[in-house]
């Protein structure tokens, strides 16, 4: 058989085999000619029953994001919806709906130029969901931009929930077909499937205005838990600079804003003691 009609059949990738591996870790490894890829239809029987699959970001801490971006190898899907946790303990909160027709798969209405009434409002997208491109097509979510408080982030306490997460959940719901696998051979549900080139996440720390940057504990690792680096100068605590340090709780813990940084003051007490 020659190399060109190989080439044209389908060939099972074994995981366990780093050369054909489709790990998940390759949607952040920043390396295009690495991709994540999910079951065939062939070996997922209910993918054609609108089975949803479903990949899971845990972000190491709690992040006000700005996007969500995704590049797809496979063709895009039909539907999609991606969701927010803040934390653990918070419910799934659906930030972004995806599909070639929002009407019929979400009922709800698609606005090419939409015009939101409130900050925290999740709305369906149409144009990242069309079956061309076949390959590279690209998923777009901007979580602030146009919306209500986008120009006075930090002096807007519903917009900045609406952007902070912890975990990230994005759901494939519907594959795009060309509508021959009801009754397919197994050569064509092996070329069904979802797969995903590159994945990436844009935002800064949450670390209430007392902070920029954030650092793993006990260094970079799979799921590396990320704390905020405080600002001295702020005398805070806590993973998200959420409290006032011990010795500087003379006032109330307040977040810092553009205008007023807030930082907590020393106690009085305290300090009495030590000049005493």
């Amino acid at each position: 058989m020659s190399n060109a009609a190989m080439s044209s059949r389908c060939q099972y990738c074994d995981a366990r085999n780093p050369s054909e591996s489709h790990d998940s870790s390759f949607m952040t490894d920043r390396n295009q000619n690495n991709w994540w890829q999910s079951e065939t239809m062939d070996e997922n029987p209910n993918l054609h029953f609108n089975e949803s699959v479903t990949l899971t970001i845990d972000l190491g801490t709690k992040f006000y994001v700005n996007y969500v971006y995704l590049q797809f190898k496979s063709p895009r899907p039909h539907a999609m919806v991606i969701y927010k946790k803040t934390d653990d303990q918070s419910p799934w909160t659906p930030w972004a709906y995806f599909s070639s027709n929002c009407l019929t798969y979400f009922n709800m209405t698609y606005e090419a130029m939409p015009t939101f009434t409130r900050p925290d409002e999740a709305i369906c997208r149409e144009e990242y969901s069309t079956l061309q491109p076949l390959y590279d097509g690209e998923v777009i979510f901007s979580v602030i931009n146009g919306r209500p408080g986008t120009d006075d982030f930090f002096n807007t306490p519903a917009l900045q929930e609406w952007s902070t997460a912890s975990q990230i959940k994005v759901e494939l719901q519907k594959m795009h077909t060309f509508g021959d696998e009801a009754n397919a051979e197994r050569d064509t549900l092996l070329t069904y499937y979802f797969a995903i080139r590159k994945l990436t996440v844009g935002g800064r720390c949450m670390c209430n205005g007392h902070g920029n940057d954030c650092r793993p504990i006990g260094g970079y690792g799979p799921n590396p838990k990320l704390v905020c680096v405080c600002n001295p100068a702020h005398h805070t605590a806590g993973d998200n600079c959420e409290r006032c340090a011990p010795g500087y709780m003379d006032a109330p813990w307040q977040p810092a804003t553009p205008g007023n940084p807030h930082a907590c003051k020393g106690d009085q007490v305290a300090f009495s003691a030590l000049n005493s």
